[in-house]
């Protein structure tokens, strides 16, 4: 049983070097997607390079959520069977990423061919800082469970 503060034990810890490395490529992408994002911003999503910024940063989304969920939330959960405290952390991470991946997937389908205006802007910004505050949850209590001990 771990203790809860005590990284998550996974099939893949016999790989140090590759759980880290997955980690930090996690993160990077977290870096990648923001950074995106902000390019939007800057160029205004009426512009060739904000529609062109827009596109990336649902390709960078749709790319990272299907990794995670592909990889390290079955890894997660396999490893917390017999923690409650962890269990509960995951389900609610994963319960909690459904609703980000519909926030997202509306949105992209909302503005897949013009975006501006007062509803897009407000649309944005709550994606914005819906992803941010996500990410860096992500990193600060989920990842700390995945890495190696």
């Amino acid at each position: 049983m771990n203790n809860q503060d005590e990284p998550i034990k996974g099939e893949h810890d016999n790989k140090k070097s590759e759980n880290k490395s997955f980690l930090e490529q996690l993160k990077e992408e977290h870096h990648q997607i923001l950074g995106t994002l902000q390019e939007v911003k800057k160029n205004g999503a009426h512009t060739m390079d904000g529609r062109n910024a827009l596109t990336a940063a649902k390709d960078l989304m749709c790319m990272h959520f299907k990794k995670e969920d592909d990889i390290l939330y079955p890894e997660l959960k396999k490893s917390v069977k017999n923690n409650k405290h962890d269990k509960q952390i995951i389900k609610t991470f994963i319960e909690e990423m459904k609703k980000v991946t519909q926030f997202c997937d509306d949105f992209f389908q909302k503005y897949s061919i013009s975006g501006g205006g007062i509803e897009f802007l407000r649309d944005f910004e709550k994606l914005y800082a819906m992803l941010e505050t996500r990410l860096q949850k992500e990193e600060t209590v989920l990842y700390p469970k995945y890495a190696p001990g």
